[in-house]
């Protein structure tokens, strides 16, 4: 059985979503502020931080997206950059091929890889970044009834 974790804004409304799924987004979020960490703001390095954690798999039902350091509207601004960037770098791209998503988790530890059996469809981590992105947006509004992967990734 797969593993889930309850993604949450700072109102308290989130989704629930496979710990596969999140890890692989969080690469792509991870890979979009590698590319100037050094040049990020304190706050934005140690969000780095917790969201790599992450995607290295050392809390697995446990994950989260740290969004309480979003807490000016200016900071909210950034991370949704950051987000639409992370969708921009998987337009070109139709699936992440097995050899890929192996790539991925051989960033882990040995204890927490996995191997991935079949390839993934970009849309559903496009799909997911966009869920992320309107739950910031829609605050208290946001409502979760429309969001599905309807399957778990192949591991």
């Amino acid at each position: 059985m797969a593993q889930t974790n309850y993604i949450e804004n700072l109102e308290g409304k989130g989704f629930w979503i496979d710990n596969a799924y999140l890890e692989i987004t969080l690469e792509f979020i991870c890979d979009v502020l590698e590319k100037n960490l050094d040049l990020y703001e304190d706050w934005i390095k140690e969000h780095y931080e917790i969201l790599n954690n992450n995607r290295l798999g050392y809390f697995p039902g446990f994950m989260d997206l740290a969004l309480d350091y979003l807490e000016t509207e200016k900071r909210k601004e950034f991370f949704m950059q950051i987000l639409e960037k992370a969708k921009d770098s998987l337009t070109l791209k139709e699936e992440i091929s097995v050899e890929e998503l192996n790539e991925y988790e051989s960033k882990k530890p040995q204890e927490l890889r996995s191997t991935f059996i079949a390839s993934l469809k970009v849309f559903k981590i496009i799909k997911i970044l966009d869920e992320i992105i309107k739950m910031i947006n829609e605050g208290e509004d946001y409502n979760n009834e429309s969001f599905s992967l309807e399957e778990n990734v192949d591991i």
